[in-house]
């Protein structure tokens, strides 16, 4: 089983991610291909921007569909998937808790297999938090992929 996980956000503070490491070669200073626009986070764990998909948007209610999101994509190692839930919980919600800090409007999607969404979810950020960590957790029962965001009363950052 693989999930995918997708964070779509307003704005992003870059520097609190490393950056690619470069090296030189004969023709001067390079990236290596597979770590190309990639942002680092911790644990082997990094974001990339990407599209969104048009089906993610249509989950989402008419209010946040129209907004100028910036996408990005959580992937991990080479593959770029998560295939063990229980292998870097603690730093996917600090990711998650890092990228949604300060944002008054977001969305995170937690995709089984990379497309089964079976429910949503209108939380606080920290609350989100809860249920990342729930989803990571073994020991419950199989995950199941979710969108949420935000509610409009609250629609407050972290």
């Amino acid at each position: 089983m693989e999930f995918c996980i997708t964070v779509l956000v307003e704005s992003l503070d870059s520097s609190r991610f490393r950056q690619p490491s470069a090296y030189e070669t004969a023709w001067g200073v390079a990236v290596r291909a597979e770590e190309e626009g990639k942002l680092f986070w911790k644990n082997d764990i990094w974001v990339v921007s990407s599209p969104i998909q048009g089906f993610l948007i249509d989950i989402l209610p008419p209010r946040f569909q129209e907004l100028n999101w910036i996408c990005l994509c959580v992937g991990k190692g080479k593959s770029g998937y998560i295939t063990k839930l229980n292998e870097y919980p603690q730093s996917l919600v600090s990711l998650i808790n890092t990228l949604l800090s300060n944002q008054a409007r977001w969305a995170v999607f937690f995709c089984r297999d990379c497309d089964h969404i079976e429910n949503t979810y209108e939380v606080a950020a920290h609350d989100l938090l809860d249920i990342v960590a729930q989803a990571f957790d073994y020991r419950s029962e199989p995950a199941k992929g979710f969108c949420a965001y935000p509610p409009i009363t609250t629609g407050t950052a972290l």
